[in-house]
């Protein structure tokens, strides 16, 4: 399949402003968790009794894992394209906020 030459090859002008707003909301969602969770994170890994080392190095790895995860992803987006690939990373970094709070049997979860 070839490269598309425009936008307009993949998806007609009227729906540029519809899909361009969609993607924009979700990855304004997507930094605005994120933000949340570098705010709450100190605090709570005090609370669970983390040093700040610790609680640092959590940040760090996460960060060094979307690194070293970006070239597969990059793979993905190659192999399948962009919107699947949207989607499957918007709905798993849905699912895993969602299973935490869903789960369990967690003492350190409740106030």
């Amino acid at each position: 399949m070839p490269w598309p030459s425009s936008f307009d090859d993949i998806m007609p002008p009227s729906q540029h402003s519809l899909a361009s707003l969609a993607l924009f909301l979700a990855l304004m969602a997507k930094a605005a968790g994120q933000s949340f969770l570098v705010v709450v994170l100190p605090p709570l890994g005090r609370r669970l009794g983390f040093t700040d080392i610790q609680t640092g190095a959590i940040l760090s790895v996460s960060a060094l894992l979307l690194m070293i995860a970006a070239p597969t992803w990059g793979y993905l987006t190659e192999r399948i394209g962009r919107r699947p690939v949207l989607v499957i990373a918007l709905a798993g970094a849905m699912h895993a906020p969602w299973r935490l709070a869903s789960s369990s049997g967690v003492d350190w979860a409740r106030p």
